[in-house]
């Protein structure tokens, strides 16, 4: 709180020193003002800031859970044997954060469902009946000619 400036004397005093007088105690408190302006700005953007920070740290918590669940739905479909939909949940978490360790999983489990699908051929394709009618139609151009 600032105090009042209390001045006595004669009005001829006061005419000559008046002044000199209140010039020490205006400078002062004209001082204080200025930084209490520069105290409210300062705590104010400071409010902002943490503010900002703290809603900064609940998105990236969130992204964080929200990964979390993804990752355990997909060990949950590894454990069943559902690559596939193990490879679709880690993408999806993947999505919402960036994770050197999830990366590599994802690469793991695209290299083994890379190699599945090298040695599970479908056995009912037709592959052999083209082969065969290939032959047949072979033979039958040979022998038009």
């Amino acid at each position: 709180m600032i105090q009042p400036l209390i001045l006595n004397g004669s009005a001829e005093e006061m005419d000559n020193e008046f002044i000199n007088a209140i010039s020490g105690p205006v400078a002062k408190t004209t001082s204080i003002i200025t930084n209490m302006r520069e105290y409210e700005v300062a705590a104010q953007e400071a409010d902002k800031k943490s503010k900002a920070a703290e809603a900064l740290k609940k998105e990236k918590d969130d992204k964080r859970k929200k990964s979390a669940e993804f990752v355990k739905k997909a060990d949950d479909a590894e454990k069943t044997g559902n690559d596939e939909k193990a490879l679709e949940y880690l993408n999806k978490a993947i999505e919402v954060e960036e994770n050197e360790k999830l990366t590599k999983r994802i690469n793991a489990l695209e290299a083994k469902l890379g190699q599945k699908s090298l040695f599970d051929i479908p056995q009912n394709e037709g592959v052999g009946e083209s082969v065969e009618n290939n032959d047949d139609n072979q033979e039958e151009n040979n022998e038009e000619e």
